[in-house]
């Protein structure tokens, strides 16, 4: 996208004032390169796509079509070229979805950019922690976005600086950058960057469906192999893990080691809208003593804990920290 260079950058791209001129903006879009190339694997197939645009001479798009798993994952390289001149850059994802609705996903909650704002917020662009819904009578999308988190809903940024939003169709845009600032940000964008996505549907929409894979996409989990002669197994050679949650919807956001020897800080979200009475089982070891906890570990309320499980109640899209303390050697 280009454009906004004009009257001297004074114009609405920058300032909600309706005594400006709207910019005058142009869309540059891509144009393809070669030949797509499909590739076949055991798991599924992998589709390679060149192209190129304005400022921008090669876009090598990667998507991933599973065997396995109902998701399309698109990864996006982009050799990007630096210039002063105005410009915003875009990946468009435009979902046919009738009489659709939107949230996109908020800190602890999702949020319905149409009902949830304040008189006066930005709903030009909105800022997602990863997930986007959308959603009509007959079909629901989830869309992620890994590494850029600023998005336009059904168009791009034309400095209009609307006071209400009303969502006519369903395409997401991804804001990957833009240089529209004079301050606070860089005059030009150039370099290799990679965006990220990953896309699903279903029949009925699903937030925590949603919400899963976000948290899936944005924080996946790594292997790494270790090798020791003298290794002794102590799981089930089927798998198991360290700390299960429960209900569904109550996810372990991070864990990591106490001050005290063979204890955890145990950060949990209830990303669902119901009251809950949340769960963490440890299979393999034994509970000495739980407590919720502040960010630091520091005790504040007691907590229902038994051998092999910590319970305590959870508000709506609430968050909390336990401290469990674990018997050592025990499995």
């Amino acid at each position: 996208m280009t454009g906004g260079d004009e009257h001297n950058y004074h114009n609405r791209l920058l300032e909600a004032d309706p005594t400006l001129p709207v910019p005058e903006l142009k869309i540059n879009c891509q144009t393809l390169v070669g030949v797509p190339l499909v590739r076949r694997f055991p798991w599924g197939a992998l589709v390679t796509v060149h192209s190129r645009a304005l400022n921008t001479p090669e876009i090598v798009a990667t998507i991933t079509l599973s065997d396995e798993e109902k998701v399309v994952s698109f990864d996006n390289e982009v050799e990007k070229t630096a210039t002063l001149h105005k410009e915003g850059v875009y990946f468009a994802f435009p979902f046919a979805v009738e009489s659709p609705r939107v949230e996109y996903q908020g800190a602890t909650a999702w949020v319905n950019p149409v009902t949830d704002m304040l008189p006066g917020a930005n709903r030009q662009w909105f800022t997602t922690q990863g997930g986007v819904r959308v959603w009509g009578p007959k079909q629901s999308v989830s869309w992620v976005s890994v590494n850029a988190p600023l998005i336009t809903l059904e168009d791009i940024n034309r400095g209009l600086w609307p006071a209400s939003l009303e969502i006519r169709n369903g395409t997401v845009f991804s804001y990957v950058m833009n240089n529209y600032w004079n301050e606070d940000a860089p005059a030009q964008q150039g370099g290799r960057f990679t965006f990220r996505y990953a896309v699903t549907s279903e029949r009925k929409p699903s937030a925590l469906d949603s919400t899963y894979l976000s948290l899936e996409k944005r924080s996946p989990l790594l292997v790494l192999r270790h090798e020791h002669k003298e290794w002794e197994q102590t799981l089930p050679v089927e798998g198991s893990g360290f700390l299960q949650s429960s209900p569904p919807g109550v996810v372990v956001l991070t864990i990591r080691p106490g001050l005290e020897g063979n204890s955890f800080v145990v950060r949990v979200h209830n990303t669902t809208a119901q009251e809950v009475t949340a769960s963490l089982q440890f299979p393999h070891t034994r509970v000495k003593a739980a407590y919720l906890g502040s960010f630091l570990g520091d005790r504040v309320e007691s907590v229902s804990w038994s051998d092999h499980e910590v319970r305590f109640p959870m508000g709506r899209f609430d968050l909390k920290t336990v401290m469990v303390h674990l018997i050592q050697g025990q499995n």
